[in-house]
């Protein structure tokens, strides 16, 4: 991937929240890397951080990513996202939340450019170039 900016407690409060228009996350046990996340802004910013390694608190964490703290993800489903969200199944416990202002760009993406069964390997090795050629 390109250059990230790494997310620590001072990096996560400078994230402008109205500007991330993707979030790419991992469960614990998720296959590639466990506990991964990253959010993507309108002018492609990339943050970066495993979850596992962090330096703030979960409700820092929500304070400055409100969607975070809005659902429960697990077995390749998320539960509870807030309005103004879309996530994209990118399995084995791999998630794509996009913000809706760019679903209807992402959906004809995915329509376009990849097979049918997207959720399983191909989205989850795509989302970030998908992401920049979208943007």
């Amino acid at each position: 991937m390109d250059n990230y900016i790494k997310v620590n407690k001072d990096i996560l409060n400078k994230i402008k929240y109205d500007n991330v228009i993707a979030i790419f996350l991992a469960e614990g046990g998720a296959m590639g890397e466990p506990n991964a996340f990253h959010a993507i802004l309108n002018d492609l910013t990339h943050y970066y951080t495993n979850l596992g390694e962090i330096d703030f608190t979960r409700e820092e964490f929500f304070k400055a990513l409100p969607v975070m703290g809005s659902f429960n993800c697990f077995c390749e489903q998320i539960m509870g996202l807030e309005d103004g969200w879309k996530w994209y199944n990118a399995g084995f416990g791999n998630y794509l939340i996009v913000r809706n202002d760019y679903t209807d760009k992402v959906d004809k993406y995915i329509k376009e450019h990849f097979k049918d069964n997207w959720e399983h390997g191909e989205l989850y090795q795509n989302w970030y170039d998908m992401i920049k050629e979208i943007v």
